[in-house]
C-alpha cells in the first residue's frame, strides 16, 4: 500500500481476521488507493461506516473460543458472522434499489 499498490479485500477478512482491519484503514487512507476504494466501497453506500461500526462493537475481530461453553464469554462464529454481514449487504442494495424506484415513480 505505501508503494502505491491497491487490492479488494474481503471485508469479512477485515471484522474477523487480526491484521486485516489495519490494512483496511491503510487502504481507507492512502492517498493512491481513493479512487479504487471509492469504487469498491462508495462512501454513500454507508459500509465504511458499518465496517467501523463492527470493529469498534468487535475490536478483536470476531474470535472463537476454545470452548463456546464457557460462561460469561461471547461466541461468535465466523462463518455466521459473514452471513449476517452477506445479508446485511444484500437487504441494503434493495432498499437502495427500492427508494430509486420510487423517486422514479414519483412516490417520493
Amino acid at each position: 500500500i505505501k508503494e502505491g499498490f491497491v487490492f479488494p479485500i474481503n471485508l469479512k477478512w477485515a471484522l474477523c481476521d487480526p491484521g486485516w482491519y489495519d490494512i483496511w484503514q491503510s487502504l481507507l487512507n492512502s492517498e493512491d488507493c481513493q479512487q479504487a476504494m471509492n469504487s469498491w466501497f462508495p462512501p454513500e453506500s454507508g459500509l465504511r461506516e458499518e465496517i467501523q461500526a463492527i470493529h469498534e462493537a468487535h475490536p478483536e475481530g470476531f474470535v472463537q473460543l476454545q470452548d463456546p461453553a464457557i460462561p460469561n464469554e461471547e461466541y461468535v462464529d465466523p462463518d455466521i458472522a459473514a452471513l449476517e454481514l452477506k445479508r446485511h449487504i444484500t437487504l441494503r442494495r434493495v432498499k437502495r434499489t427500492l427508494r430509486s424506484i420510487l423517486i422514479l415513480a414519483g412516490k417520493i
